[in-house]
């Protein structure tokens, strides 16, 4: 006989430990933990009274942010005209501001 438990036991980790938002103090002891949110300082001043283990607005540490990605992102040329290919955003940059397109910020990270 098979048995199947479906949404069971959740983690003993609280996702907090490991988001952008949160400060988390500790005490001498395990029971002495403090968990603040930046997200929710207009709930109970932003104080997590539980270990959470689903949030809308969890936000990874160990991810780099959307501006540093948007920094580091190739573009992928495909103008018939010209040569196409991957360009570095610096290039894509300087072709940008060689056709006069540079006020247009069609790329999320060309500024």
């Amino acid at each position: 006989m098979v048995v199947k438990v479906k949404d069971g036991t959740r983690g003993s980790k609280s996702l907090c430990t490991s988001c952008h938002y949160s400060h988390i103090i500790k005490g001498t002891s395990d029971s002495q933990e403090l968990t603040i949110c930046a997200k929710l300082n207009s709930w109970q001043g932003g104080v997590v009274p539980f270990r959470i283990v689903d949030c809308n607005e969890y936000s990874d540490k160990a991810m780099p942010a959307l501006s540093d990605m948007r920094q580091l992102a190739w573009v992928l040329s495909t103008d018939k005209q010209k040569k196409f290919g991957f360009q570095s955003p610096k290039d894509w940059r300087k072709s940008r501001e060689d056709d006069g397109l540079d006020d247009v910020p069609d790329y999320p990270g060309a500024r």
